[in-house]
This record gives C-alpha cells, sequence and structure tokens, in this order.
C-alpha cells in the first residue's frame, strides 16, 4: 500500500463498528481498555509509482560496498594494510577462488592480508564483482588484470585484455610490456613485443624505452623481427644507459654507460652501420674497447672476423641489403 502509517490511541472503547473503521480508513484493536489506530498517511496520489535506482540488486550492492555496511570480511590491502571490507556471499557468487576460501574445509577468517595487490586496483576489481562496473584505465589495467587472474574472474579478464590491446599506442606500450614483465601476463607481454617490434623505429625513440628494465630491454633489441635502422637502436641504446645510470646514482659517462649496458651491448648489431656513422658516432666513444672497435671495423669493411662476439645477424626488417653491407638510410 501506498503512504505512511502512524498509530494514534484512545481510551474507553474495547470496539468499533464496520462503519468506523472504514471512516477512520484504519482499524481499531481494544485493548485493556485502550484502543489503537492504525492510519494510513497518504504521500501521494495512487496510481503513482516512485522509481528509486538505489533499490535494484546493482544499486544496494553499490550502497552496501560503497559505505561499507555489514561487511563480514576485511582485506588488508597492499603494503600499507589499508582496510577493504566485503561480503563473503557478494565474492563467493563472482569467485569459485572466494568462494572456496570461505566455504572450502578449511575456510579463511574475516581478516585476509592481500599484499601484492594495491588498493586502488583491488577496489575497482571489487566494484566489478559488486555491480558489474568496469571502470578500468590505462593506469590500473594491469593491476586489475592481475586480480582477475588471482581470483579467477574470466569476464573481467577478458575486458581488460581488449582494452589494452584496443589502447595500445607507441607512447604506452613500452609502460605495457613493463607492467606485464611485472605481473607475469606472458600473452600480453608477447602482444606488446610484437607491437614494439614492428614499430621498432618509433618506439625506441620514446621516454618510455628509457624507463623499461634490462629484461625487457633485451627482449626486444634481441630480436631479429625489430623494424628498427641499427644507428637508432644504438642512440636508443645510449639514452637507455644515462638513465639506467641516473636511477643507480652513478655519473654518466662513457665507461658507466658500458658497465650499466654489460651483455646488452652484443645485441647492436654495430655491423649493420654505415662506415660513416660507426667512424663519426660509435667509435670516437668509449662505449667499445679497442680490441671492439677494431673487430667492428674489420667486420664493416668486409674482412672476416672469426670469433664475432657481437650479433651479427640482419634484421628481417625494412633494412634491404645484405649483411655487413652498408646501411645509407641514416
Amino acid at each position: 500500500m501506498d503512504g505512511d502509517f502512524g498509530i494514534t490511541a484512545q481510551r474507553g472503547q474495547g470496539s468499533i463498528s464496520r462503519s468506523q473503521r472504514n471512516a477512520w480508513g484504519g482499524i481499531m484493536v481494544p485493548e485493556e481498555g485502550i484502543t489503537f489506530k492504525a492510519r494510513r498517511e497518504v504521500g501521494h496520489q495512487r496510481g503513482t509509482t516512485v522509481h528509486n535506482p538505489e533499490d535494484t540488486i546493482i544499486g544496494c550492492n553499490r550502497r552496501m560496498f560503497k559505505k561499507q555496511l555489514a561487511c563480514d570480511v576485511k582485506f588488508k590491502v597492499g603494503q600499507s594494510k589499508r582496510p577493504v571490507g566485503a561480503h563473503k556471499y557478494v565474492l563467493s557468487s563472482r569467485s569459485d577462488v572466494f568462494f572456496t576460501m570461505f566455504n572450502g574445509s578449511v575456510p579463511q577468517g574475516a581478516d585476509v592480508d592481500v599484499p601484492d595487490i594495491e588498493p586502488g586496483p583491488f577496489k575497482t576489481f571489487l566494484r566489478y564483482l559488486y555491480c558489474d562496473e568496469v571502470l578500468i584505465d590505462s593506469d590500473n589495467v594491469l593491476s586489475v588484470l592481475y586480480c582477475c587472474k588471482k581470483y579467477n574472474v574470466q569476464s573481467l579478464l577478458t575486458k581488460c585484455v581488449d582494452f589494452v590491446k584496443q589502447t595500445m599506442s607507441v607512447d604506452n606500450v613500452c609502460s605495457l610490456l613493463e607492467q606485464a614483465h611485472f605481473f607475469d601476463e606472458q600473452q600480453l607481454y608477447q602482444s606488446c613485443l610484437s607491437f614494439i617490434h614492428q614499430q621498432g623505429a618509433t618506439v625506441l625513440q620514446t621516454d618510455g624505452f628509457h624507463e623499461l628494465s634490462r629484461a625487457c630491454v633485451l627482449d626486444v633489441i634481441s630480436s631479429d623481427s625489430l623494424a628498427c635502422q641499427e644507428r637508432i637502436v644504438f642512440e636508443a641504446m645510449l639514452r637507455w644507459a644515462e638513465a639506467e645510470c641516473k636511477r643507480q646514482s652513478k655519473h654518466v659517462q662513457d665507461s658507466t654507460m658500458r658497465v650499466v649496458l654489460g651483455e646488452l651491448v652484443f645485441q647492436i648489431r654495430f655491423g649493420l652501420l654505415d662506415m660513416s656513422f660507426y667512424s663519426t658516432q660509435v667509435s670516437t666513444r668509449q662505449i667499445l674497447d679497442d680490441a671492439e672497435k677494431l673487430e667492428l671495423f674489420q667486420a664493416i669493411s668486409g674482412t672476416p672476423v672469426r670469433g664475432m662476439k657481437f650479433n651479427g645477424k640482419q634484421r628481417n626488417c625494412s633494412q634491404t641489403y645484405a649483411f655487413w653491407h652498408r646501411d645509407v638510410r641514416y
């Protein structure tokens, strides 16, 4: 029935007629000389409906989670152990991992530590479980994707992967590659790596490339499929080595840059460079020692060199000249 109800009382009446009940719009019940009357206060006209979006299941779930009402489990999230309340019923209904966690033979207690996920992405993940809301962006998508893998929520995982593929660009692919490496997302890592190899000439000149870890850099420059002139690879590696020196609080100079480059230097295919570029831009630096410089001079000039330490394979890209021939497009 529409409207609010109020209760009033009258003394000295033990009964009430049907006509009186109808007149009052309610009923009166005798009890120890006091008659109670339930009276309906009509707040709006008959036939009208007031729609409250919060009355839906999703609306109620959103309110319970947002206001942290009646939570029966508390997650301690991230290194800061920030508390995030939730409801076992909701989580168990959306994830078999959560179901086993809370309803298995050894059920988890009311406090759950989640040290490997930061609070922001974790709350975004829970918001999806409660409301089917997808609130991913380029900053949190891989962290949310990690949540999906950890708790086996395939529907959101698919949305995360699709989002990454649709938004992948020259400017953000290195960041995505690094995050995929950190979270051990192999399928996504390979997708990013393939994109970089195809767009190598532009990707290697972005700031994002200079921020990559050594492992990611190795996977990029060691590939035969990297579509990039070797002079760009060399210049990009110099900028990466300079950035790495600063990250390690080391003085930026050629000798120190060679130390931080380590074995990566042998993945730069110096033999694909034009002799003029090599003579003016490479041999004048102290990135290579004298024996290495001589070895490369001989190789570029066409003299056979036995036991080459440097990778000498032609890359399967737009370079059209044979191995050790001049790359004149620098």
